[in-house]
């Protein structure tokens, strides 16, 4: 299952949650700024608390980063990598 964190008013995080909705791909939302297990968790996974990141069992997209991946990948293409 993939894991999207995210911030109340993140415009990159309301763009992803929309990409994500729109492919069909299930996804939970931490919301960082009121889940603060949440921000220990992803501090701990990558160093530092920022949105959005989507994490799924291999691999971990961050910021800009994710936006362009969704880009970049076909939906197909997309669904394989995350349901890994």
């Amino acid at each position: 299952m993939l894991t999207l964190y995210t911030i109340d008013g993140c415009i990159r995080c309301q763009k992803a949650r929309l990409i994500l909705n729109q492919h069909g791909i299930r996804y939970n939302e931490k919301n960082l700024l009121h889940e603060p297990e949440a921000a220990k968790e992803l501090l701990s996974l990558i160093g530092e608390v920022r949105a959005p990141v989507l994490k799924s069992d291999h691999s971990i997209w961050i910021g800009k980063e994710l936006l362009d991946y969704f880009e970049e990948e076909s939906n197909d293409e997309f669904k394989d990598r995350t349901s890994k």
